[in-house]
């Protein structure tokens, strides 16, 4: 679960699937917020583990 929502200029309470995708940039419409230091430092470390790294 993303803590800083609201700061990444997301409008619902929002929350990472694990997992790992890619997705060409020309399928890229629209970006919609940017993650907050905290969040992303969140997100990494959750990949870190998940990845056992």
């Amino acid at each position: 679960m993303l803590f800083d929502w609201v700061a990444a200029g997301l409008n619902v309470s929002t929350a990472v699937k694990r997992g790992l995708y890619t997705v060409h940039q020309s399928l890229v419409v629209t970006i919609i917020g940017k993650l907050t230091d905290a969040d992303i430092e969140q997100l990494e470390q959750s990949l870190r583990d998940w990845l056992g790294l």
